[in-house]
């Protein structure tokens, strides 16, 4: 796997953008590094239930819900469903 980083830009409102420095301040790190390191506990925390459970939503669903945001059609969430993984896919092949 590659450690190749790339910049993300996000807007944040002011009230979040300061909980963050404080956070940050509090831990003696940069902001930068407290939202790098909540996104990567959220990925990880997601792939850990979806390993367990099956539950997902496709990523086709996912775009079609963030795409309506702020339109007069917005969606609801995409309905979660189970998925079998076939245990190769798992890396657990037996082998």
């Amino acid at each position: 796997m590659s450690n190749t980083t790339h910049n993300v830009t996000i807007r944040l409102e002011t009230a979040m953008r300061e909980r963050i420095r404080s956070l940050a301040e509090s831990r003696q790190k940069t902001p930068h590094w407290v939202l790098r390191e909540a996104l990567r506990e959220a990925a990880l925390t997601s792939w850990q239930d979806y390993e367990e459970t099956g539950l997902h939503a496709t990523g086709e669903e996912i775009i079609a819900w963030v795409e309506s945001w702020g339109t007069k059609n917005a969606l609801d969430a995409p309905e979660i469903s189970s998925l079998h993984l076939d245990s190769r896919l798992r890396g657990n092949d037996g082998g």
